[in-house]
């Protein structure tokens, strides 16, 4: 989900640094009758870096995400069912495990 997050900064600060050095990033492409902006900077080369740094940034933010939001998340929500459980009469006092 975080890919959406590191294009947005991507296609954003591709169009700041565009107007500071007075160039256009982007072509225009039409598809159907609708013209669509693509980021291009040249060179294949050039364009290949940018979505290795892209990819790049999309994995390493995942991974920040899944450590420090999911795996949180997921054990708040477990506490939760696991104390929601045994406050119920005549229901067993089962244990959400993790695996």
């Amino acid at each position: 989900m975080v890919h959406a997050f590191v294009l947005l900064i991507l296609e954003n600060s591709t169009a700041v640094a565009g107007k500071l050095l007075g160039l256009r990033l982007e072509t225009e492409l039409i598809i159907g009758k609708r013209p669509i902006d693509l980021l291009d900077f040249g060179s294949p080369w050039i364009m290949d870096g940018v979505a290795l740094a892209y990819l790049t940034a999309v994995i390493a933010l995942a991974s920040l995400t899944y450590r420090y939001v999911e795996v949180p998340g997921y054990d708040v929500a477990k506490r939760f069912v696991n104390r929601r459980s045994r406050m119920v009469p005549g229901t067993p006092g089962h244990q959400v495990s993790r695996s």
